[in-house]
């Protein structure tokens, strides 16, 4: 069989079949890197908890801090926990450690706070820090 001159075959460009196998190539590709996506946005969602809990913990010994240094009124806001959510809508609860102010010849002294964050949906706690605070009454 000969090829006459208006028989002339263009080969130029993609076939059908090396179409095909981009296709298959790239949606193997995707599959692979799918687990990995899913753990990354896995990794994400804990880590915005850990920084939302952080923050909150940061708060409140700023919360502390601006009390002063009379023992009796940061014992009385350690009293109180502070119910919040975070930016997910997660309910945390801030709580600090029953403070122990010295006995009244004992001033100036140092008292150990704890404050603690709790994940209210899970009951249990996300960050928790210690420091100790200055009091001279």
């Amino acid at each position: 069989m000969s090829h006459g001159e208006g028989d002339e075959r263009d080969d130029n460009g993609f076939g059908l079949v090396e179409i095909i196998v981009s296709m298959f190539l790239l949606g193997l590709l995707a599959v692979t890197f799918l687990p990995l996506l899913v753990q990354a946005l896995r990794v994400t969602a804990v880590n915005d908890n850990l920084v939302a809990a952080s923050q909150l913990v940061a708060t409140r010994f700023e919360q502390l801090r601006a009390v002063g240094t009379d023992c009796a009124d940061l014992k009385a806001l350690a009293a109180s926990p502070v119910p919040v959510s975070d930016v997910d809508g997660h309910p945390l609860q801030t709580t600090v450690s029953a403070i122990q102010c010295p006995a009244a010849g004992a001033f100036p002294a140092t008292v150990a706070v704890r404050v603690a964050v709790t994940d209210l949906a899970g009951s249990h706690v996300v960050v928790e820090s210690s420091t100790l605070v200055f009091v001279d009454r």
